[in-house]
């Protein structure tokens, strides 16, 4: 017969911190493996974000970019990279925020 032991708070905080996930993530109770990674509204919200960006360069009165081109005289390759740059910045931008001001309670 073995004896199974159900660890208490502390010691399943210890192994969350240990690799760097939630503790609902170890029980099972999230598939999110911190409080600050992106939901699929988050990801929505980027990519309205997006689209508004790109859409403001590609007025006449939008963003220079690369080399002082607008966004609609690069090369393919180059808006592409420029698109997945900016996309990269607004997810990184989101999950640092929702890091730093998502309320203790939640964590």
């Amino acid at each position: 017969m073995s004896k199974k032991k159900i660890p208490n708070g502390a010691n399943l905080q210890k192994v969350a911190d240990y690799f760097d996930v939630s503790v609902d993530y170890l029980l099972g109770r999230t598939d999110k493996k911190q409080y600050y990674d992106l939901t699929e509204k988050d990801e929505r919200d980027i990519e309205k974000d997006l689209e508004r960006i790109i859409n403001s360069a590609e007025s006449d009165f939008g963003l220079a970019s690369f080399d002082g081109k607008v966004l609609d005289e690069m090369d393919k390759e180059d808006r592409e990279l420029y698109i997945t740059s900016l996309k990269n910045a607004l997810r990184m931008h989101k999950r640092l925020a929702k890091k730093k001001f998502t309320p203790k309670k939640y964590k």
